[in-house]
C-alpha cells in the first residue's frame, strides 16, 4: 500500500491520545478504516544516533484508535476524507519535552545562543528526558529512511522560558532533520493555547508571539492559532483535539495538496495607521472580513508615548480595526491578546482567531503587560513591631514590641489588638504575631478583603522588625497578596542589602507597576541620599531587571516635591494624613484631608501614588509614650466606622479612575494594615474583628466589576 505517511511530533499535546478526551471516546465506535494506518515510536532515548526501531503498522480500529494521538488522528481522518487515499500516521512524541532533545548535539554545541538555553533547559524533570539529542537519537534517526509528507508538530510549553531563541531552535532542528530526510517537507506546527498558571509571568504570550515569528524563518512552515479552544486557561492540555487536528489538516490540504475551499490562515497583524486619537490596524487573511463574537471586540491595549497600555475601545472596519482610548489623545501602539491567559472574541468570517500582536518594539517584561483589574492596585502599610520581647528592636536600649504592647495594656484599647493577641488581664495584652501560622492568617485576611499588595517598612536583618517580612516570604501563600519596600524607616545597607532586594525584584509576589517596574516607597525621604537610590537603579538595571518605580512619602506637596527632584523619583505619595485635634470625628475630618492632599500633590503636576487614611486614633501613644516617637495630647481623631473607612477608600479608588495620566501607577497605599496603636488598620482585631476588612472588600469587588 502507498499513500501519504506524516510524523506526528511534539510533547503532551500531541501525545494526548483519543482514549482521554471526551471527543475521542465518542469518535471510536465509527472509527475504523483500513485506509488510515498508525506507527507507534516506542519511548526511548539514547546518547548515540539508532539505526533501529521496534515497531510496525497497524490499521486504525476503533481500539487502535483510541491508543494513538488525538491531534494526528482528527487530522489523518480528514486528509483521508479529502484526498482519497492513504495515510499513514508515525506517533513519535513525548509529553514535557523540549526541543533541544529532538536536535542533534553538535547543532546545539556549535551555537553558543542554543548551548546557553539547553543549559537552562537542564533542570530536573521526571516525567521525561531532558539531554540535548537524546530522543532524536532513539525516535527520530532510526526511521528517516523512510520518505515522510511532512511532519505535524505540538510543541512549545516546556520552551516557553526560554522563548527568545524558539524561533532558532526550531528552525535548527527542522532543517537537519530536513537534511537527513533528503525532503524539503512540509512542516505545520500548532501554536500553544492560553493558559494561566505562570503567575504574573507573561511567558506564555511571550512564546505564542515567538512561535509566529517562527513561520517566518523556516520555509514550508505554518502555525494554527487555537486561542478559541481552550475550556480551561489553569489547563495546560485543552481538552479539544478534533478542532486543532482538522485546521492542522485544513492548511496542509491548501499549501501542500493544493485543495483550498476558504481561508485556512488565522487573521494576521499587518500593519497600522495612526489617525488622530485612533489607531487603524489592517490584518493579512482576513480579506472577507472580520467578526467579532459575543460583543465588541476583547484584548485590545493602546498606549502613548509613555508606553502605559491601558483598555481599548475596538471598532470592526472590514478587515481593519479601529482602536481608541479616550484618555489617550496620543495614541502610539496597540497590543492584543498580550496576556497568558487571552481568549479575544475577534475572528475572520471564516471562524479563525485572530493571532495575538504588537505594533510597538519595546521592551516587554516578562510580568504581564496588562492588570487584571479594572480599578487600581490596593496596597497596606505594614509596620511589624508586633513580636513582644523578639529581636532588639528600634534601638539597643530599647524593645518596640513590648512598648507597643504596653500602649494597648489598658483595657479601652484591647478591642485594637490583632486578632492574634491575648489578653493577659484588664491592663495587659500580648500582641506576638511571630509563627508561620498568623502570618499564613494574615495572608488569608488580606486576599480575601481584596488587597494586592502589603507595603513592608524595612528593617535590616535579624532586628526583629523583620520578622514578618521574613514569615511573609516563607510562606507556602506568598502568592496569594504581593509585596514591595518602604525605604528609609530602617536601615538598608545599599550593598548587600540592596542586592538581596534586586533579586527579589525578579520574583513574581514583587508588586510591579506601569508593565513590570518594581513598585519603591521611601519614608521619611529626608533620610534617603541621592546616591543612594541611583545605586539601587544601577544595580537593578544590570540584574536586567526594570526601573524601579520610585515614589517618596511626604506630609506636603511642598516637601514631597523636593525631595522627589533630589532622588529622580517618579511620584509623590503620603504614609499618612497627620491631622485631626482632640477627637475630632474621623469623618469628615480624615477624608477631607486625603482628599485635599490628593488634589494638592496633583497641582504639582507629578505622579501620584494616592493615600487613604484609615484612622488617627493615636491615644494609646498619648497614654503610654513610645521611645522613638513623641505624639502632641492634642493629635488625635475618634475611630471611624468601617463605612466611613470603605467610602474614604472609594474615593481614592474613583480619584484613580478620574486621573489615569497623574495616577499612572493605577495603585492606591493604604495607611495601614497593622498600626494598632497609632490608630490606622485593616487587619482584624479582638475587638473589631474583621469588620474594617470586611466594609473595604465591598469596595474592592465593585472595582473590580
Amino acid at each position: 500500500m502507498t499513500g501519504e505517511v506524516w510524523l506526528c511530533g511534539g510533547q503532551s499535546n500531541m501525545e494526548m491520545t483519543n482514549g482521554a478526551i471526551q471527543q475521542g471516546r465518542d469518535e471510536a465506535p465509527g472509527a475504523a478504516n483500513p485506509a488510515i494506518r498508525f506507527f507507534y515510536v516506542p519511548k526511548s532515548a539514547a546518547a548515540f544516533p539508532q539505526e533501529d526501531i521496534q515497531g510496525k503498522w497497524v490499521v486504525c480500529t476503533p481500539e487502535e484508535m483510541l491508543k494513538f494521538s488525538a491531534v494526528g488522528y482528527f487530522f489523518g481522518k480528514k486528509l483521508q476524507k479529502q484526498l482519497k487515499r492513504p495515510i499513514g500516521l508515525i506517533n513519535s512524541n513525548w509529553g514535557g519535552t523540549g526541543v533541544e532533545v529532538w536536535t542533534p548535539e553538535a547543532l546545539i554545541n556549535k551555537d553558543s545562543v542554543l548551548v546557553r538555553a539547553a543549559e537552562s533547559m537542564s533542570l530536573t524533570n521526571d516525567c521525561c528526558p531532558i539531554k540535548t539529542a537524546s530522543l532524536f537519537n532513539a525516535m527520530i534517526h532510526p526511521i528517516v529512511q523512510y520518505n515522510i509528507s511532512g511532519v505535524i508538530w505540538y510543541q512549545g510549553e516546556t520552551n516557553r522560558f526560554n522563548y527568545d531563541t524558539y524561533p532558532r531552535l526550531l528552525k535548527t532542528m527542522v532543517d537537519e532533520w530536513r537534511r537527513l530526510w533528503q525532503n524539503e517537507f512540509p512542516f505545520y506546527y500548532v501554536q500553544i493555547a492560553p493558559f494561566s498558571n505562570n503567575g504574573t509571568k507573561n511567558y506564555v504570550s511571550l512564546m505564542r508571539e515567538a512561535q509566529t515569528r517562527t513561520m517566518k524563518v523556516i520555509p514550508k512552515s505554518g502555525m494554527v492559532v487555537i486561542s478559541d479552544l481552550v475550556d480551561d486557561v489553569n489547563n495546560v492540555h485543552p481538552s479539544n483535539k478534533r478542532d486543532v487536528g482538522i485546521r492542522l489538516a485544513d492548511y496542509a490540504l491548501a499549501e501542500t495538496y493544493g485543495i483550498k475551499k476558504a481561508e485556512f490562515r488565522s487573521p494576521e497583524y499587518k500593519n497600522m495607521e495612526i489617525r488622530n486619537n485612533s489607531i487603524h490596524i489592517e490584518f493579512d487573511h482576513a480579506a472577507s472580513g472580520l467578526v467579532s463574537k459575543n460583543g465588541a471586540p476583547t484584548e485590545f491595549f493602546i498606549a502613548g508615548n509613555d508606553k502605559y497600555f491601558v483598555p481599548a475601545k475596538a471598532v470592526i472596519e472590514g478587515n481593519y480595526v479601529v482602536v481608541s482610548n479616550k484618555n489617550i489623545k496620543k495614541p502610539v501602539a496597540v497590543r492584543f491578546g498580550f496576556s497568558n491567559e487571552a481568549m479575544p472574541n475577534l475572528f475572520n468570517r471564516e471562524g479563525l482567531p485572530v493571532d495575538l500582536f504588537r505594533t510597538d518594539d519595546w521592551q516587554v517584561p516578562i510580568v504581564s503587560v496588562t492588570q487584571k483589574k479594572n480599578g487600581p492596585l490596593a496596597g497596606a502599610i505594614r509596620w511589624d513591631a508586633w513580636i513582644g520581647d523578639w529581636g532588639k528592636g528600634l534601638k539597643e536600649v530599647s524593645n518596640a514590641g513590648l512598648q507597643v504592647e504596653r500602649s494597648l495594656g489598658p483595657n479601652r484599647y484591647h478591642y485594637r489588638a490583632p486578632f492574634y493577641g491575648k489578653e493577659i488581664n484588664k491592663d495587659s495584652v500580648q500582641c506576638r504575631g511571630t509563627t508561620q501560622s498568623i502570618m499564613d492568617q494574615e495572608i488569608a485576611y488580606a486576599k480575601n478583603g481584596g488587597l494586592d499588595y502589603w507595603a513592608f517598612c524595612w528593617y535590616p536583618p535579624h532586628s526583629g522588625l523583620d520578622t514578618a517580612r521574613q514569615l511573609y516570604l516563607a510562606s507556602a501563600h506568598k502568592n496569594d497578596i504581593k509585596w514591595c519596600v518602604i525605604l528609609g524607616t530602617g536601615g538598608f545597607d545599599y550593598t548587600a542589602d540592596a542586592a538581596w532586594l534586586v533579586e527579589q525584584f525578579k520574583e513574581d509576589n514583587y508588586q510591579k507597576v506601569l508593565n513590570g517596574r518594581p513598585l519603591v516607597y521611601v519614608f521619611p525621604a529626608a533620610v534617603t541620599r541621592p546616591s543612594e537610590i541611583a545605586r539601587l537603579k544601577q544595580l537593578s538595571m544590570a540584574a536586567g531587571v526594570n526601573e524601579p518605580y520610585i515614589s517618596v512619602m511626604e506630609f506636603s506637596a511642598e516637601k514631597a516635591v523636593a525631595f522627589a527632584d533630589s532622588l529622580h523619583a517618579d511620584a509623590l505619595s503620603a504614609y499618612i494624613s497627620w491631622t485631626g485635634k482632640n477627637g475630632e470625628p474621623y469623618y469628615p475630618v480624615i477624608p477631607n484631608a486625603d482628599s485635599a492632599g490628593r488634589e494638592k500633590y496633583k497641582a504639582t503636576g507629578r505622579k501620584i501614588i494616592p493615600w487613604v487614611t484609615t484612622g488617627h486614633n493615636t491615644l494609646p501613644r498619648i497614654d503610654h509614650p513610645v521611645s522613638w516617637t513623641t505624639v502632641p495630647p492634642d493629635e488625635w481623631v475618634s475611630d471611624g466606622t468601617p463605612e466611613q473607612i470603605a467610602e474614604n477608600m472609594n474615593s481614592a479608588v474613583g480619584w484613580v479612575k478620574r486621573n489615569p495620566s497623574a495616577a499612572e501607577a493605577n495603585a492606591i497605599i493604604i495607611y495601614s494594615w497593622n498600626e494598632f496603636d497609632e490608630g490606622g488598620w485593616l487587619c482584624p482585631t479582638l475587638g473589631n474583628n474583621a469588620s474594617r476588612l470586611n466594609a473595604v472588600k465591598k469596595v474592592f469587588e465593585k472595582r473590580d466589576n
